[in-house]
């Protein structure tokens, strides 16, 4: 009885290991092999990223019209000290 209990946890441990490792591996092979194996693509990736930095408005906030900018909300612009 405690040799049949070894060996099934013996086989769980290892069914649970080999799961792991293989949606790691996957998981790994998935998001890793553009930026490895194709550096053309990686150059053009980060070229485009770097232009939309360059474009970027340097505002606080993603929004089409944030209230930190100025003649956005009236109340806001009255209890913000800008100093």
């Amino acid at each position: 009885m405690v040799t049949l209990r070894k060996r099934t946890l013996k086989v769980l441990t290892f069914l649970v290991l080999l799961i792991f490792l293989t949606s790691f591996f996957l998981n790994y092979s998935h998001t890793m092999v553009t930026a490895t194996w194709f550096p053309k693509q990686m150059v053009a990736e980060l070229s485009e990223n770097f232009k939309k930095f360059m474009k970027y408005t340097h505002r606080p906030c993603s929004c089409v019209h944030c209230v930190g900018q100025e003649r956005v909300s009236a109340w806001f612009d009255e209890r913000f000290n800008r100093s």
